[in-house]
């Protein structure tokens, strides 16, 4: 910790963050590598045309690849809190590299990182929570709608993980779509 912090990759203000993002994302590039490298090469661009992602497309696939995989990928995980954002982030980047940016922000206080794809002048806004309660979720609808008013989009994913193992699959993986008050949608995707 000391080293990067004298390094400069890291700084610390309160709270331990990278120091800027082009670490930000080669930091979460580096801790997802083995993972993206596991993923199958034919998903590379799979749901791009050239001029949109079909994101809730992608997110569909990510949900069905979570349900297969998660146990064996969160068995290993020495920061299970975080693993389910950097698996995302992996499909993710697995999906769109080398066509789109994709911009990690790393977990801040209790929160959990933010994912922002840009692609063909428009941005994705995808927010990561661990389910925790009702009241938390309002919160975090509340959040990706913030973020998304911040990047004048008017659409924005939230992925939400449940990691009550007693839960059955076909009870986790659900989808809602939420009109918010100023006709913003908000996608809800649970794994």
């Amino acid at each position: 910790l000391q080293y990067c912090l004298d390094l400069g990759l890291l700084k610390k203000d309160g709270k331990l963050r990278p120091a800027n993002p082009i670490y930000a994302n080669a930091m979460v590039r580096y801790l997802n590598k083995n993972i993206q490298d596991a993923l199958p090469s034919d998903l590379i661009g799979k749901w791009m045309d050239g001029q949109n992602i079909d994101l809730s497309g992608l997110l569909e696939a990510f949900q069905q690849y979570w349900s297969l995989n998660s146990e064996r990928f969160l068995k290993g995980a020495s920061y299970t809190e975080g693993a389910p954002h950097y698996y995302l982030a992996a499909f993710l980047q697995r999906v769109v590299n080398g066509g789109a940016t994709l911009i990690n922000e790393f977990a801040d206080g209790l929160g959990y990182g933010d994912i922002l794809i840009q692609y063909a002048g428009k941005s994705y806004v995808i927010e990561t929570k661990i389910k925790d309660n009702e009241i938390s979720r309002a919160q975090s609808l509340e959040q990706t709608l913030r973020y998304m008013d911040g990047l004048l989009v008017n659409e924005g994913w939230l992925v939400v993980f449940d990691r009550k193992s007693e839960k059955s699959w076909k009870d986790k993986i659900t989808w809602d779509t939420k009109i918010m008050p100023n006709g913003e949608t908000i996608h809800v995707v649970d794994c």
